[in-house]
């Protein structure tokens, strides 16, 4: 009964030790909202805000326009086959607060979109994501967001 007692106390030990030792934030930071390679979009009083994130090989409208055609002449091919679909071209996230005012990025280890875009996205999705953008006056925006689902 001892030993038994001394290995649920343990085990209950290490859940709570790794459940709070590893950081499943991530962090990605939007330098430039007008960058061809994201889109950013709000309702104004930013109760709805949409972040686009393109995959590799959709970043510039050039490289987006080129990939369309190919995927229409694939459709074009495919025309049959109702199971053949275009593949989607980037990675929508979306939150439904108002954002965080943060004065610095001192504490906060960031990514960029394009480090999110080439090696982020093919990993394990972290429990918590927020996208930082800067602010007019020097301070930054800090979102929760979450990843829009497609069906």
């Amino acid at each position: 009964m001892f030993k038994l007692k001394h290995y649920i106390l343990f085990t209950k030990m290490f859940i709570a030790t790794a459940a709070f030792s590893q950081d499943t934030s991530l962090y990605i930071y939007f330098d430039n909202l007008s960058s061809e390679a994201i889109k950013f979009s709000d309702d104004g009083d930013y109760k709805l805000t949409t972040f686009f994130i393109y995959y590799r090989g959709y970043e510039t409208k050039k490289k987006r326009e080129k990939m369309k055609q190919l995927q229409k002449k694939e459709q074009e091919k495919n025309r049959r086959n109702l199971g053949h679909t275009i593949p989607e071209t980037g990675v929508v996230y979306i939150s439904t607060e108002p954002p965080e005012k943060l004065t610095s990025l001192d504490d906060i280890t960031t990514i960029s979109p394009k480090v999110y875009r080439e090696e982020w996205v093919y990993k394990k999705k972290p429990q918590n994501i927020y996208i930082i953008t800067p602010s007019n006056d020097g301070s930054f925006y800090k979102w929760r967001v979450g990843m829009m689902a497609y069906e």
